[in-house]
């Protein structure tokens, strides 16, 4: 819950035009940010505890 709060204080100051953010938006938001900079698929499945075989499925990617 306080997680929560700070992370809407947070988006009102920055004043991001969604008005809500999740924690597991942020999840998939870091992940995708990853992808993007080409890390690994294999890094990026380690890190957010998944097989490569996932993040394809979730992130769309092609091998």
């Amino acid at each position: 819950m306080a997680f929560n709060n700070a992370l809407n204080r947070m988006i009102k100051k920055a004043k991001v035009k969604r008005k809500r953010i999740t924690p597991h938006g942020l999840w998939h938001t870091h992940a995708t940010i990853l992808l993007n900079q080409k890390t690994s698929v294999i890094t990026v499945a380690k890190r957010f505890g998944n097989t490569p075989e996932e993040v394809y499925k979730t992130y769309g990617l092609f091998r």
